[in-house]
């Protein structure tokens, strides 16, 4: 746990990095949750496979990445889609830079257990924003990672 703790530093720069690629007008459907738009979709897609890829690669016993769909099924792959589907709420709510590191570790580890809860059928749990982390993620991994295409480029 103080590992994670003193890792808070770097998810806060990687998810502040992370909102920058959004416009005005995204952030605002974002932050008002309403529906996005195709491109806001494309650019989801684009930078959570590029922090999949970044994990892949900082991970110590990681070969190399597998490939195509084989991937969906790895822990990384589904821990990055759960922290960028965290890292949208916390853009949601104006960010996460006047957090304190406590609550971001607890996010971190409520982002494993909604990693894990993918392999299994769901999650109990009270917390209202790890049940809709999990369910963004449930839908992501079932309705819009299965479409033929969505690895191609990052193979």
């Amino acid at each position: 746990m103080d590992v994670i703790l003193a890792d808070t530093v770097k998810v806060l720069g990687g998810f502040d990095a992370a909102a920058n690629v959004y416009s005005r007008d995204e952030l605002k459907i974002i932050r008002n949750g309403s529906r996005y738009t195709q491109r806001m979709g494309d650019k989801i897609i684009h930078n959570f496979m590029l922090l999949a890829i970044f994990l892949f690669k900082q991970h110590q016993k990681v070969a190399e990445i597998p490939a195509g769909p084989e991937v969906r099924n790895t822990f990384i792959f589904r821990y990055a889609l759960c922290a960028y589907v965290l890292g949208l709420e916390w853009i949601s709510v104006g960010g996460a830079a006047k957090k304190k590191p406590e609550k971001i570790r607890n996010d971190v580890v409520d982002v494993i257990f909604a990693t894990f809860a993918t392999y299994f059928d769901g999650l109990l749990t009270a917390d209202k924003k790890l049940q809709k982390i999990y369910a963004t993620t449930e839908f992501l991994l079932s309705e819009v990672l299965v479409m033929p295409g969505c690895y191609g480029q990052y193979e």
